[in-house]
């Protein structure tokens, strides 16, 4: 099933040219975060467009990995380098838009609104088709049953994308994404949709993964990371403020942990915009909940070639799909069950995937072993 890179406005998603683009790395999508990518124009080939200069609009480009299915991942440009024979471009994923514009001012009370639709509020100030420069993305927004306690300043200049992420911090906590399709079956037009959630994504228990996907000396494995701030038994979450001022939650304390001689691993969580002790409260509990054990992640990468699930078509990151490994020698421990994508790489090689690497994520109530 070939790739292919169109180059489309950034703002309207209207079509402008295909482009034989050469990926220079690996295409990435993790929940809640933008990604990078290096890719590479052969100026030269039959297939570049002559006015291929012109096209490319630094403030106007959109770029878009599709297949047969659809849009896969979209990217609007952060630098580029031209020399015969080849163009180089560096692209940012459409979620780090996001981080591109601020908050505007807002004041959502407890009890008044529920997270999501603050997330939402703050994103219509800026996403919106029918304001000059606004972003034109859709927004599919599914409450999550928590309200927020937030208050925003526009001379703060704290990003959109940095008040999602601090909404995010809680457990049950909005997530967000972008998502991708073609308006159409002419496939003219991309459509950006920004999917917020208690917790995005579908279940699809009947896309599986199994050790004959696994590339040849291909790998599974389980990284914990335990580097500063990421392993915990002591967590105080922080508000605005300076000094004294500051306000502080009380600190979230792993006693189980104390009481068996673990030593204390203090974490602190700095927050913007959040005026209620209650939500840093939430913030901190949570946060020692995800940091109890280090953060851990799963991988298995999958060989295309091997019938294993692809990225866009089969599943995407949020998705929960299932894991039936048996152990292998070097890591003689089975993986059966559900297990939620939190992200996914994925090599290209000429035209298609190669490889693809689902990484899932350990929450603190789930574990795929």
């Amino acid at each position: 099933m070939p790739l292919s890179w169109t180059l489309h406005d950034l703002r309207s998603g209207d079509l402008t040219e295909e482009l034989p683009l050469t990926v220079n790395g690996t295409v990435e999508k993790t929940v809640g975060e933008s990604s990078s990518l290096g890719v590479t124009l052969a100026v030269r080939s039959a297939g570049c467009p002559a006015n291929w200069a012109t096209l490319i609009d630094p403030m106007r480009a959109m770029f878009v990995l599709s297949d047969d299915d659809g849009p896969i991942v979209g990217y609007y440009l952060a630098g580029d380098g031209a020399g015969k024979p080849t163009a180089t471009f560096a692209l940012t994923s459409l979620e780090g838009l996001l981080n591109e514009t601020y908050c505007r001012t807002h004041d959502f009370y407890e009890g008044q609104h529920d997270e999501t639709v603050a997330a939402a509020t703050l994103l219509a100030d800026v996403v919106a088709s029918d304001r000059p420069g606004g972003y034109n993305f859709e927004v599919d927004a599914t409450p999550t049953g928590r309200t927020a306690d937030h208050s925003y300043l526009f001379e703060e200049e704290q990003t959109v994308g940095d008040a999602l992420a601090d909404l995010s911090k809680t457990q049950g906590g909005p997530e967000w994404t972008v998502r991708l399709r073609w308006a159409d079956s002419t496939k003219q037009r991309i459509i950006k949709t920004i999917e917020i959630g208690p917790r995005i994504g579908a279940d699809v228990p009947g896309v599986v993964v199994e050790n004959a996907h696994l590339a040849q000396d291909g790998y599974r494995s389980r990284i914990g990371s335990y580097s500063r701030g990421k392993r915990a038994t002591y967590v105080i979450a922080t508000g605005d403020g300076s000094g004294g001022e500051r306000s502080m939650s009380t600190p979230s304390v792993d006693a189980d942990a104390f009481d068996d001689g673990v030593i204390q691993w203090e974490v602190r969580l700095p927050t913007t915009g959040v005026t209620d002790d209650i939500q840093l409260e939430r913030i901190s509990d949570t946060g020692l909940a995800r940091r109890r054990r280090g953060i851990r992640t799963w991988e298995m990468e999958l060989a295309i070639s091997a019938g294993a699930p692809r990225p866009g078509r089969d599943f995407d990151a949020g998705d929960r799909i299932t894991i039936d490994s048996a152990p292998l020698r070097d890591d003689p421990i089975e993986w059966r069950g559900p297990a939620r994508v939190i992200g996914w790489r994925a090599k290209v090689e000429g035209r298609d995937f190669s490889t693809v690497s689902p990484v899932f994520y350990e929450e603190p109530e789930e574990n795929v072993a």
